[in-house]
């Protein structure tokens, strides 16, 4: 039997207020369809300053957008649960998604005020700095159990975008209480305001998705190197944990049994904007996960949806995405991963 995890076979895997100018028309009386993947998290406003002095205001932005843009590029159903202030303009959801046939947005809800703001702000030396202009909202407008339709909770895939811990446990309950597998992903700041909820989260999901730098703050420790936290992942309990490693790739730790693997990247692109590359390897992933019930490979497929992402600006379809090139690209970042795994002790 291959070490590659083979997604069909494990117990994980197996568990696999609406706003109407975005609803997707559904015949009067018939049930909607279950989404292959539900992405439940924040959308933002952005106002980007470049590098060299462009600004470009009210983009859009936010962690499930960006993971609707990676998941929807396979042709899966995804559904998305979100709030929106009454700010936000309902196009900005129909850009973000690659396939608005099989996009539904019936957990979209709308509350009065401002929707979440940011302002990103790129340097000459390749950093960006981040400032909230409407932090008090982040809470608000963080979706809670009872904004998930019915239909979206009976996805064999649930994927939590960075929220705040503790709404992060309570939805992470929810979901794992309806039988989807859960994946979560998260980011610094919320992190380190309750660095003790950790622990509880993660026993609450199925697959998380940190980039190296959560490891790095989760763990206080300044290892480089996805498979230098081995020690403390094995730890976890949880089945899975995907790095995203940013321009090294992505490693897989399957804790069962003990292995590891290292996805390569997809090379030559020209880069855009690094924002919400990481948010849309997540939706490439759990979408990989539909299309060949394997882990390892899923992660290929979440480093394509990336890459696209990477070339473009804003929580958009990426206007040079073709279903060819995609495949294209899948194809190499699959030939990068190793026939054997690391064996991991």
């Amino acid at each position: 039997m291959s070490d590659r995890v083979r997604g069909r076979s494990d117990g994980t895997l197996k568990r696999a207020r609406r706003a109407s100018e975005i609803r997707d028309p559904q015949v009067a009386g018939s049930s909607p369809p279950v989404p292959d993947v539900t992405i439940v998290g924040q959308a933002t406003i952005d106002d980007i300053h470049r590098e060299d002095g462009t600004v470009l205001p009210d983009t859009p932005g936010g962690a499930v957008l960006y993971a609707t843009v990676g998941a929807s590029m396979w042709g899966i159903r995804v559904g998305v649960v979100t709030r929106f202030g009454d700010d936000y303009d309902p196009s900005f959801s129909r850009q973000a998604t690659a396939d608005p046939a099989r996009t539904d947005w019936s957990g979209v809800s709308f509350l009065v005020g401002e929707s979440i703001r940011d302002v990103a702000t790129y340097h000459p030396d390749g950093s960006r700095t981040y400032r909230f202009r409407s932090a008090h909202r982040l809470r608000e407008l963080t979706p809670v159990p009872a904004d998930i339709p019915s239909h979206m909770l009976q996805a064999p895939y649930v994927h939590l975008a960075p929220a705040s811990l503790g709404q992060q446990l309570a939805l992470a309950e929810a979901v794992g209480a309806a039988g989807a597998a859960v994946s979560l992903d998260t980011e610094r700041h919320f992190i380190r305001e309750d660095p003790g909820l950790v622990p509880s989260l993660l026993a609450k999901v199925d697959f998380f998705v940190p980039s190296l730098e959560h490891l790095q703050l989760i763990f206080d420790s300044e290892e480089t190197a996805p498979r230098a936290f081995w020690p403390q992942i094995s730890e976890l309990g949880r089945a899975y944990v995907v790095v995203k490693w940013g321009v090294f790739g992505a490693y897989v730790f399957d804790i069962k049994r003990r292995l590891g693997w290292h996805i390569g990247v997809v090379r030559g692109l020209r880069i855009e904007d690094a924002t919400g590359a990481g948010d849309a390897f997540c939706g490439g992933f759990l979408a990989g996960l539909i299309k060949c019930g394997d882990v390892v490979t899923a992660a290929a497929y979440g480093t394509v949806s990336s890459s696209f992402v990477l070339e473009s600006l804003g929580a958009r379809h990426p206007a040079h995405f073709d279903r060819g090139l995609a495949a294209k690209r899948l194809e190499e970042v699959v030939r990068t991963i190793p026939v054997h795994p690391d064996r991991l002790e």
